[in-house]
């Protein structure tokens, strides 16, 4: 057999790989539909009951507007100014002040919300504890002590300014100057008639504010009048009285003489400053460039030098084409342009002469000019610090005069302000009695529900299949073990042993055909089947295997060699029997032929076996169990050995050596892949030839969510193809 020869590749799983493709997930979530379908009902369950004992809240909304551009009947911003810079701060502002406590409490006192059982849970309480206290009280024969008034309503006043901002929603349009007030109420017209009492208020508010700014700047002024009036008038006379006791006459314009002449001495001096700066800028470009300053360039006796010469160079060129440098002609032109050159270097130097003439006189007036300053400051030395006091004494009387007519400007305005005050905000739209609740809002919240119960369920069934560490699908157990899986048999109901048109059986079929066609050198007689656990359908499998290859006209035999628990003993023959195996083996008075249960149909023959026999893997590999399968040997075509489970015990690994071959059983859904593995692997190590694996105990009906390639998928699908193959067969 080809499985035989080669050593399975058995893979060790290390962690749960979830790299699913959508086909897969598609049926990952089939397959846990029932879950994911619970999880979901009971999330939009419990939506539901939160629902139905959730009050219903109604909300109103009143929009307003910030004025931009308010109507002003007289210039007074800055004495009862509102809004003036309407940036992202200033709206913020009004809507602070919208949700400021002061606010709340002037309409919680307009309609009377302390005296509402929806914003003052205590008065229902408090009538009952009244009640109670006061029958206590009478019991005891004791009067009730009064609670202070004034303290009850303070405390009652806060916990209704915090249930009335707590429904309160107030915000504000994005890039607008719009601003929205939303109240919510468990009646709708209390919410409308909140929001508009909101509003209005918020209105009377600004108009309030406005309006006691006026009063109390029009009374400052007042007061401010009188004070600037007379400083005004102490100025005034300290100025006279000074400009008499110093002589300091003024002309027309206010000024005195001596400043008049100094005035314009100081102008002329800078005048001059200027022009002497101005000649010796020039002197000094002349002397950079003198050939392209403005003075050379400009002048028209240097223009017509130059166009001569330009006129002689021309000459010279023409010349110069036709006749030699040592020409007379040629030595007459460049003797022209010589001259020409030595006139216009002596106009040049004419022009800088002039510009240095004009340097110095320049210099000689501005010292002529600064020399007449010093002699007018000397004489005016006196006057002019008489003048410097007086101008303190002047600036100081202008000052007082100023600050006098500004405020004087601001009493008159402020006075004709009265009445005319406009708040900086204004109603565009009043609320209206909402038509229906706003929360709690049934189709958004099953939405919600049925959202995050969908989403709760597909985590669970993920969670469900990561923690699922057991043998699904034939493709699975092929990758890991490296062996072929022979079939894939379907949970059996009761004691089923008959019924060749079942799906079971001709998964059976499957196994003997596979063991028929596989190559090998010796025929497959002796059959070992084994798993790593109890519980595998190990015992069931091995009795159908014996069964079917009875039918099928093999002299077959089954043993059970599970010496410590024997449970396929127990399920065919009970104790109706005198001699089992654990006998033979250790009494050599008892033959082969009393040990053996013979079949009167076609069930193949059976040898017992009892549970519990201590040092049974002495038994298993004496030579007696060895005499046994040589004189089972040469009587029939197959014997089943039906053994004990790997893992808890090593019976089947010690007498795993005498079989030509292995069926490792692996319970679907159920055996953990590190133990199957770890079970595998000893027999790997123990070189025990393995013709393949058989995954039992398969629930089809959820095996077919696992693929399409499993031989399961299509049982599921063709049952009723199998039932009719059978029927004729």
């Amino acid at each position: 057999m080809s499985d035989t020869l080669q050593e399975p590749k058995i893979q060790m799983p290390i962690s749960q790989n979830f790299d699913l493709s959508i086909k897969e997930m598609a049926m990952l979530l089939r397959r846990n539909i029932y879950i994911i379908f619970s999880i979901t009902l009971f999330v939009l369950v419990l939506t539901a009951i939160f629902l139905s004992v959730t009050p219903q809240l109604y909300t109103a909304y009143s929009v307003l507007e910030i004025n931009v551009h308010t109507n002003k009947v007289i210039n007074i911003e800055s004495v009862t100014s509102g809004i003036t810079e309407f940036d992202d701060s200033a709206i913020v502002s009004e809507l602070d002040i919208l949700e400021s406590r002061s606010l709340a409490s002037k309409v919680i006192d307009e309609l009377g919300l302390q005296n509402d059982p929806e914003f003052n849970g205590s008065l229902s309480k408090e009538k009952f504890l009244a009640g109670l206290t006061s029958s206590v009280m009478n019991y005891l024969g004791q009067k009730p002590q009064k609670k202070d008034k004034e303290d009850n309503k303070n405390g009652t006043s806060i916990g209704v300014i915090d249930r009335y901002l707590s429904h309160l929603v107030v915000t504000r349009k994005p890039r607008s100057y719009t601003i929205i007030v939303g109240f919510s109420s468990q009646f709708p017209q209390k919410a409308r008639d909140i929001v508009n009492t909101i509003a209005q208020e918020y209105i009377n508010n600004q108009l309030t504010s406005k309006f006691e700014a006026t009063e109390q700047a029009n009374q400052w002024l007042s007061e401010k009048l009188v004070e600037l009036e007379k400083n005004v008038h102490d100025s005034e006379v300290k100025v006279q009285n000074f400009r008499e006791q110093n002589n300091l006459l003024q002309n027309s314009n206010g000024v005195t003489i001596t400043d008049q002449q100094l005035s314009e001495i100081n102008t002329q001096l800078v005048t001059a400053h200027a022009e002497r700066a101005k000649a010796e800028a020039k002197l000094s470009n002349s002397r950079i460039s003198i050939d392209s300053s403005p003075e050379v360039l400009n002048s028209l006796l240097i223009q017509q030098l130059r166009g001569q010469e330009t006129e002689l160079l021309r000459k010279k060129a023409d010349l110069s084409n036709r006749y030699g440098p040592k020409h007379p002609k040629m030595i007459n032109i460049n003797a022209e342009i010589t001259d020409l050159n030595q006139k216009i270097k002596l106009e040049i130097g004419k022009i800088t002469e002039s510009l240095q003439n004009e340097v110095e006189v320049s210099k000689s007036r501005e010292e002529a000019l600064t020399q007449s300053l010093e002699q007018l400051k000397e004489k005016t030395g006196d006057s002019s610090r008489a003048s410097v006091q007086l101008s303190e004494l002047t600036r100081e009387m202008n000052a007082n005069r100023a600050l006098y007519e500004s405020f004087l400007t601001r009493f008159k305005q402020t006075s004709e302000s009265k009445g005319t005050e406009q708040a900086d905000a204004r109603i565009i739209s009043k609320a209206e009695t909402p038509l229906g609740p706003s929360y709690p809002k049934p189709r958004l919240f099953f939405f919600i529900a049925f959202t995050l119960g969908l989403v709760l369920g597909v985590t669970v069934a993920f969670l469900i299949e990561s923690l699922d560490h057991s043998f699904r699908q034939a493709g699975q157990l092929r990758e890991r073990t490296g062996l072929r899986v022979l079939a894939m048999l379907p949970e059996m109901k009761g004691k089923e042993t008959k019924g060749s048109s079942s799906v079971y059986y001709e998964s059976i079929r499957s196994v003997i055909a596979s063991m028929h066609f596989s190559p090998t050198e010796h025929p497959l007689k002796k059959i070992m089947v084994t798993s790593s656990i109890p519980e595998e359908g190990k015992s069931f499998f091995s009795n159908s295997l014996a069964s079917m290859l009875a039918e099928s006209g093999k002299k077959t035999i089954l043993i059970d060699t599970d010496l410590k628990r024997a449970s396929l003993s127990e399920s065919l023959v009970g104790e109706s029997f005198e001699y089992d195996l654990s006998d033979f083996l250790t009494d050599s008075t008892v033959m082969e032929d009393e040990i053996i249960l013979k079949a009167e149909t076609e069930d193949p023959d059976f040898i017992p076996a009892r549970c519990n026999i201590e040092n049974s893997q002495d038994l298993l590999s004496s030579k007696r169990m060895q005499r046994l399968m040589d004189y089972l040997s040469g009587r029939y075509d197959y014997i089943i050995f039906d053994t004990a489970p790997l893992m808890p015990i090593s019976d089947a690994l010690i007498f795993s050596g005498k079989v030509d071959t292995c069926l490792f059983v692996v319970r679907w859904g159920v055996a953990p892949k590190g133990v199957v593995l770890a079970a595998l692997q000893q027999l790997k190590d123990a070189n025990v030839p393995i013709a393949g694996t058989v995954l039992t105990r398969v629930d089809f009906r959820k095996q077919k969510y696992y693929g399409a390639a499993d031989s399961g998928y299509y049982h599921g699908y063709y049952k009723e193809y199998y039932r009719r193959a059978n029927k004729a067969g």
